[in-house]
């Protein structure tokens, strides 16, 4: 189903790291309130990258039509677990693998919970790492 009009590009993907990177930059100037609200607009870019980065292998690789009922979700395990019902073999790193089910609930809880709360550090990490995978994903000549 390439050329889909509901294809991700990853570049897409890469304005969310670059958006999470600026708000994780913001954080060691500002008052703890801010400090805490960037820190959770990060973790928010973040998913979303994820998710994009994960969508748009689906999308490309696919060779039978999508099911948009499996694919509107923001719930990474099940993106990875529907890729795998499809016969695409994702690109994924392994620190991502082990850290889906909290990327994942970065998505809602980052914007409805007040008391929402994730480390810069490791922020930090996760924004690392889906930089180098976006850079991996283009070697390979994803779009």
């Amino acid at each position: 189903m390439r050329g889909n009009q509901t294809d991700i590009p990853l570049i897409m993907a890469l304005g969310d790291i670059h958006i999470a990177a600026k708000a994780i930059e913001m954080c060691d100037d500002a008052t703890i309130g801010l400090q805490k609200r960037y820190k959770a607009q990060a973790a928010y870019h973040l998913q979303q990258a994820a998710e994009k980065l994960i969508k748009a292998q689906i999308y490309q690789l696919v060779s039978v039509p999508v099911n948009d009922h499996r694919m509107y979700t923001h719930n990474l395990a099940n993106l990875v677990s529907y890729a795998g019902t499809v016969g695409v073999a994702l690109h994924l790193p392994e620190y991502v693998r082990k850290h889906l089910h909290e990327i994942t609930s970065w998505e809602a809880e980052s914007r409805y919970d007040l008391h929402f709360s994730v480390r810069i550090d490791t922020l930090k990490r996760c924004q690392e790492e889906l930089q180098q995978w976006y850079s991996e994903l283009k070697r390979h000549r994803f779009r």
